[in-house]
C-alpha cells in the first residue's frame, strides 16, 4: 500500500547517493521513479508470497541503461543504494510496530539481499549483451561507412564527403592510404593502428578485408607524416606499403 511513497523515497536516495546519477541528468526522475515502483512491486510480491523474484524488469533496465550509454557501474551502484535504501526502512518501519519480531524482520532483511544480488546480476546480464550488440552493430556500420569511402561513392542519402565527417576524417588533406598484408585471413595486420594514430594527432579510418587491412589516414603536416611512417614501422610485423599523398 505504500509503494509510490517508497518509489519515491528510492529514487530520492539513488539521484542523492549515485554520483552519475547526482551530475547527469539523462535519466530523467520520472524514469527513475517508474523503474523504483516496477522493481519494489515485485519484491514485495515475492515477499509476500514466498516466490521467486521476477527480474524481467531488471533486464530490460539493464538493455536500456547499455543503450543509453549509461556506465554499468552507475547502475550497480543504483540497485545497491536503493536495496541498502529499502532495508533501512524495512528497519524504521519493524521499529514502529513492536508485533513484528526479530526473526521475522531478519528473513525479510535476508531476502531483500538475495533480491539486490537476482536483480543485479540480471540487469549486468542484460547490460553486457546490449553492450556487444552495440558494439557489433557500431563496427558493422563503420566497416560499411569506410568501404564507401575507399571506393570513393556515396552511400545511400550521406554524399562523400559526410561520409567521411561521419568517420570523423578530416575535409582537408592531405590523405594517403595505407595497405598492411593480414597474417592469416581475417586478422588484422596492425591491431590498435587508429588509436595509436590518434595519440599523435593523426586521424584515420580502417578496413579489414580478407588478407589485407586497408586505411585512409590524414597527413596534417609532412612532421605528421614522418611519424606516421615511423610508427607503422615500429608496429607491423608484416608487409606495409604507404600510398603518395593526395588531397581530394
Amino acid at each position: 500500500s505504500r509503494i509510490d511513497e517508497l518509489a519515491q523515497s528510492v529514487t530520492e536516495s539513488v539521484r542523492t547517493g549515485v554520483a552519475f546519477y547526482r551530475d547527469n541528468p539523462v535519466v530523467t526522475d520520472a524514469d527513475l521513479l517508474e523503474n523504483a515502483s516496477e522493481h519494489l512491486t515485485l519484491v514485495f510480491q515475492a515477499l509476500q508470497n514466498n516466490s521467486t523474484f521476477d527480474t524481467n524488469p531488471a533486464s530490460a533496465t539493464g538493455r536500456k541503461r547499455a543503450a543509453a550509454g549509461i556506465p554499468m557501474t552507475a547502475e550497480m551502484d543504483a540497485f545497491r543504494v536503493g536495496s541498502h535504501h529499502l532495508r533501512t526502512l524495512m528497519v524504521e518501519f519493524a521499529g514502529e510496530h513492536p508485533e513484528i519480531g526479530g526473526p521475522a524482520l531478519l528473513r525479510a532483511t535476508g531476502r531483500i539481499w538475495e533480491a539486490q544480488d537476482c536483480y543485479t546480476e540480471a540487469m549486468t546480464a542484460a547490460y553486457q549483451e546490449q553492450a556487444t550488440q552495440q558494439v557489433i552493430e557500431d563496427a558493422a556500420e563503420q566497416a560499411a561507412l569506410t568501404e564507401a569511402l575507399l571506393e570513393g561513392r556515396p552511400l545511400g542519402d550521406h554524399s562523400l564527403w559526410e561520409v567521411a565527417q561521419l568517420l570523423r576524417i578530416p575535409s582537408r588533406g592531405p590523405y594517403v592510404v595505407v595497405a598492411a598484408a593480414a597474417p592469416r585471413v581475417g586478422r588484422q595486420a596492425l591491431p590498435g593502428i587508429a588509436v595509436m594514430l590518434r595519440s599523435i594527432d593523426v586521424f584515420s579510418v580502417w578496413r579489414l578485408l580478407p588478407d589485407t587491412q586497408i586505411g585512409i589516414v590524414q597527413i596534417p603536416s609532412p612532421a605528421a607524416h614522418r611519424r606516421v611512417v615511423e610508427l607503422l614501422r615500429q608496429v607491423t610485423t608484416t608487409r606495409v606499403g604507404v600510398s603518395p599523398q593526395f588531397a581530394d
